[in-house]
């Protein structure tokens, strides 16, 4: 799943790369005088490259470090285009460290690439040519040394690239589709607490990628033409001609992209006869899972003989003290282990916060069953939110009718008229205004109440009565 990286590992302790049997490092020389043109040294090794960069600003500053495909690297720089799992990452991960000295906890991640390969149920060429758009971003042509081979949709941190993987590689290989996510920029994965190498090393980190997959994935605007055109009106033929148009896509605003989605998936969904977008959708969920489960190789033996000393068998599963077999594979001497009980409590059932519907079948971190519920739930917040408001800005406003008398606010009233909005500031004693000026008072900031201490914002009623109050004790002295 993991693929290309670059990794700062500068912060590596005992490197000593020069020296390392595995590297053999070249730079740019003038042949005439033997003069480096550059400050930087490479390697090139099973598909990664390794740099030794001279800092040009500081002195006797040196830079390591490591860019290429981990994949290849564990395909001894072949290829990457079969299966990568999560322990083949960790198999990868442990090389480095023994090889080349490079300490995960301290070893930078600055781009990272993941994605899967996948057996398209059409031919890849008719995948690509149903991509339409992403959001208001449209798909470009990937080009892999020099030669096209799918879609590439690039955004300011992360690239997203669909292409034949057969075609990159060369090899007779029907319907092999690559998606993958390029990051740039690694607070795009913040959340997920990916900074270092070592946070490949931690499954829980490295599985809800594969819902990351599948979330964009969903969220491509795909068009296959594979409509019935007769049960269409011309209203809605024309509809989804404007839908599978993708500049169209980059001219709407937010709100016209969502309901313009909305509609064309509704249009789809009642005409379409195509279902490769589903299942494209199916298909990278289940590799995710596939490639990020704990494998246990088979226990390949002869069972005419007997195993007589069950430590020879390569099971990363069975501890050092062979007590216990905690995989599921056929294991002849099975009388000698104890079975574990088998865990037979049910996973609570995960439910909407609005209409409690069981919603277990949706992707992780889903909250609620629908976008009505979404709606519902967050307006109710709001109101709530509004309600507090409301509530202190009353209790702020009897305050300050109380110290009035002392003619001492300072006041930045906010209006608004036919020409715009603007805004005033004065003193206490300056207020002298006609009713008609009053209504058109949309806020107050009230400070001069209390040494140093915060101003008091009133809005549309509130300021209004303070003003009016302020008003009526000026005409009246």
């Amino acid at each position: 799943m993991i693929d290309g990286v670059k990794i700062d590992c500068t912060n590596c302790h005992n490197l000593n790369w020069q020296n390392n049997k595995y590297l053999k490092f070249y730079t740019n020389v003038n042949i005439h005088t033997g003069e480096l043109l550059d400050n930087t040294q490479i390697a090139k090794y099973k598909g990664l490259k390794f740099f030794i960069t001279q800092s040009t600003k500081y002195k006797n500053k040196t830079y390591y470090s490591v860019r290429g495909s981990l994949h290849k690297y564990f395909n001894k720089g072949k290829h990457n285009a079969n299966d990568f799992t999560i322990d083949d990452l960790q198999t990868v991960i442990n090389e480095l460290q023994q090889k080349f000295n490079i300490e995960p906890t301290r070893a930078t991640i600055h781009n990272l690439e993941f994605g899967v390969n996948i057996y398209t149920p059409v031919p890849v060429k008719e995948v690509l040519k149903g991509l339409v758009s992403y959001g208001s971003y449209t798909f470009g042509t990937l080009k892999i040394e020099g030669v096209p081979v799918g879609k590439v949709l690039q955004k300011q941190q992360t690239n997203t690239k669909i292409y034949d993987k057969a075609k990159q590689n060369q090899k007779p290989i029907n319907n092999l589709l690559r998606f993958e996510i390029a990051v740039k920029k690694m607070i795009y994965l913040k959340s997920y607490g990916i900074t270092t190498l070592s946070d490949l090393q931690d499954k829980d980190k490295i599985r809800p990628l594969g819902a990351l997959l599948v979330s964009v994935w969903n969220d491509i605007i795909y068009y296959d033409k594979n409509i019935n055109w007769k049960q269409l009106t011309e209203f809605e033929r024309k509809k989804i001609l404007y839908y599978a148009t993708p500049r169209n896509w980059n001219e709407f605003s937010i709100k016209q992209r969502y309901r313009a989605k909305k509609h064309f998936n509704k249009l789809l969904k009642e005409f379409s006869t195509s279902t490769t977008h589903t299942k494209i959708s199916n298909l990278i969920e289940q590799k995710c899972k596939q490639l990020n489960e704990n494998i246990c190789p088979l226990i390949n033996h002869d069972l005419s003989k007997k195993i007589d000393d069950i430590s020879n068998v390569k099971c990363p599963q069975i501890n050092r003290y062979n007590t216990q077999l905690k995989c599921g594979h056929f294991n002849p001497q099975k009388s000698q282990f104890k079975k574990e009980p088998k865990n037979t409590q049910k996973k609570p059932l995960k439910k909407c916060k609005v209409c409690a519907t069981d919603i277990s079948q949706k992707k992780q971190g889903t909250k609620f069953c629908s976008k009505k519920c979404n709606n519902k739930y967050h307006g109710q917040k709001r109101t709530q939110k509004r309600q507090f408001r409301i509530l202190t800005e009353k209790a702020n406003l009897q305050k300050l009718v109380k110290i009035l008398d002392k003619n001492r606010l300072l006041l930045l009233v906010t209006y608004k008229t036919t020409t715009g909005t603007y805004s005033d500031n004065l003193e206490q004693y300056e207020i002298d205004t006609t009713p008609n000026w009053i209504k058109q008072i949309t806020s107050v900031s009230v400070t001069g109440h209390r040494k140093n201490s915060k101003a008091i914002i009133l809005n549309s009623y509130r300021a209004r009565k303070l003003i009016k109050i302020i008003n009526q004790i000026n005409l009246n002295k």
